[in-house]
């Protein structure tokens, strides 16, 4: 069996392609809008800005076991993946404009994935 992953961004992810694909053995991660998501009913922008920087929120859909995550660090990002999720959540440091400073950052293992193979 191949294993072939696929990373996009949020002009392709939904959830019919994932399963799509992942039937022929190719697993994706994508950055996903919340409309393509539809019944994933992640914790909205405002509540995660509340909870502050790092915060995120997860569903799995159970049949095909495709994770969706939500994280906010200076805006709330939503990524889609097949085969990676939030754990190991691993601390980064990032740049908080408002002190300019360094901060320390929760980041989900789903987040760096994508980061590093899409730039």
């Amino acid at each position: 069996m191949w294993n072939y992953k696929i990373y996009a961004d949020n002009y392709f992810t939904c959830v019919p392609l994932v399963v799509k694909i992942l039937d022929r053995g190719i697993h994706y991660v994508g950055t996903a809008m919340q409309v393509r998501l539809p019944n994933c009913n992640l914790e909205d922008e405002k509540t995660l800005k509340k909870k502050g920087r790092g915060s995120f929120d997860i569903r799995v859909e159970a049949n095909h076991n495709i994770c969706s995550v939500k994280w906010y660090d200076s805006r709330a990002v939503t990524l889609v993946s097949s085969f990676a999720g939030p754990d190991p959540v691993q601390k980064i440091q990032c740049w908080d404009k408002a002190n300019k400073t360094y901060v320390e950052v929760e980041r989900p293992y789903i987040v760096g994935t994508y980061n590093k193979y899409m730039g």
